[in-house]
Order: structure tokens, then C-alpha cells, then sequence
């Protein structure tokens, strides 16, 4: 998967998924607003092949569960935002990805948009650079005494 994450722009790139509806013009034009770049599709499987940093997915007018897309976005390697009123089925599944979700209500302001696509570059960086399993660790080793000549020195 390609992400278009540019560490020396804060441009960064949406997929929005979701039905129509003035709830979602809102929130496009929000991220907008916010100099992200949103391509928007309709919530489908098929959908999440677009390239992309982040994943939006508003529920907020959707009543049905859809199974398939569930398992596409479980197994995406993007950070996700969902837009809910609250918990049903489809959010339940979707807290448990590894590429880290966060849920919003869509009623945030700028700055709740600011934090959540704050910690979508972070999740994003964090893929993209290698993880260290221990803290490297400094090689130090203690200068001579002053006026004190060398090991090797004193050979000579």
C-alpha cells in the first residue's frame, strides 16, 4: 500500500467513505478546510484500494452492517476514523484493528479533526519507519587522567 505522506508537507490524504448526505458535504469540506486532500467513495470493499493515509468512515446515516467491508478495513493497514452517533455492530468489529481507529462523533470542531489527523500522521510514521525492539545504547569508555599518556604511548 502506498500512502502519499509527505514528512516535509502536512498535506495528507483522505479516503472518505461514506453514503450521501449533508453530514458528509460537512465533514469533506471540513477536512478540506483543514488542506487535506479527500477522495471521497462510497462505503465498499472495493472502495479501500484507493490510495490513501487515512481512512474515514461516516456512519453516522447508515443502518446496515456490511459484512465485507468490515473484513477490507480489519485488514487495512491505515489509521481509521469512524463517524458515529455512537456503537453498533460495524464500530464494535472495527476497535480491535491493529492499524489504530479512532471514533468521532462529527460534531468536533476544527480542533477535534486537528488531534485526530495529528495521530493519524504519527500511526502513519510508525509504519513507515522500522521498529526497534531495545533502546540503542552508547559505547562510552572513560578518558585517561590528565597528564596520564595512553597505554599504547608507553610502549613506544
Amino acid at each position: 500500500m502506498t500512502t502519499h505522506l509527505d514528512p516535509m508537507n502536512d498535506t495528507i490524504t483522505v479516503l472518505f467513505l461514506a453514503t450521501g448526505g449533508s453530514n458528509r458535504r460537512e465533514a469533506v469540506d471540513r477536512l478540506k478546510r483543514l488542506e487535506c486532500r479527500v477522495h471521497e467513495e462510497t462505503p465498499t470493499a472495493a472502495a479501500t484500494a484507493v490510495p490513501s493515509d487515512l481512512l474515514v468512515l461516516d456512519l453516522r446515516e447508515e443502518r446496515e452492517h456490511c459484512a465485507e467491508l468490515t473484513t477490507a478495513l480489519m485488514d487495512d493497514p491505515r489509521p481509521l476514523v469512524i463517524l458515529a452517533e455512537g456503537p453498533c455492530t460495524q464500530v464494535r468489529a472495527l476497535v480491535e484493528r491493529a492499524a489504530g481507529t479512532m471514533l468521532m462523533t462529527g460534531a468536533e470542531d476544527d480542533s477535534g479533526y486537528r488531534v485526530a489527523l495529528n495521530v493519524s500522521r504519527g500511526l502513519a510514521a510508525g509504519r513507515r519507519s522500522p521498529r526497534r525492539r531495545t533502546r540503542p545504547r552508547a559505547s562510552v569508555s572513560p578518558a585517561p587522567p590528565l597528564g596520564v599518556a595512553p597505554p599504547a604511548a608507553l610502549g613506544a
